[in-house]
């Protein structure tokens, strides 16, 4: 299994990695020191509705096993948290993962600087 697939294992399999809104700051009490706030309402303003339905991560049973996991998300916090919203946040989630995987690969052969190292937002949970 690869750094990625890690990643993404955890988040078909973590329903509390979703809890966590991008678009708030984060908590001062939380081990979460990167404002997603940017980043996210970036996402957003290029993500298309259908991509949201059509999209949620290609892996081998991934969909299925995203699907659980947003069903008991969405069931814990039906009063502010809907499947729509499930589904942007994991779909952003992802792009964090492949936007680090394409800096690790760069450090990895060689490309390394100081800004891919500044720039890193991830943090799946």
């Amino acid at each position: 299994m690869t750094w990625k697939d890690g990643l993404l294992c955890r988040l078909r399999s973590d329903p509390n990695i979703f809890q966590l809104d991008p678009s708030l700051p984060p908590l001062p009490s939380s081990n979460d020191l990167v404002d997603l706030r940017e980043p996210y309402s970036s996402f957003l303003s290029t993500l298309s509705k259908d991509l949201v339905q059509s999209e949620m991560v290609q892996e081998e049973g991934g969909v299925e096993v995203l699907d659980e996991t947003g069903k008991e998300v969405v069931s814990e916090r039906e009063d502010s948290f809907s499947e729509e919203e499930f589904w942007k946040r994991c779909l952003f989630r992802v792009s964090l993962i492949e936007e680090e995987e394409e800096k690790r690969k760069k450090v990895l052969n060689g490309e390394f600087s100081l800004s891919l190292l500044r720039s890193s937002s991830l943090r799946v949970s």
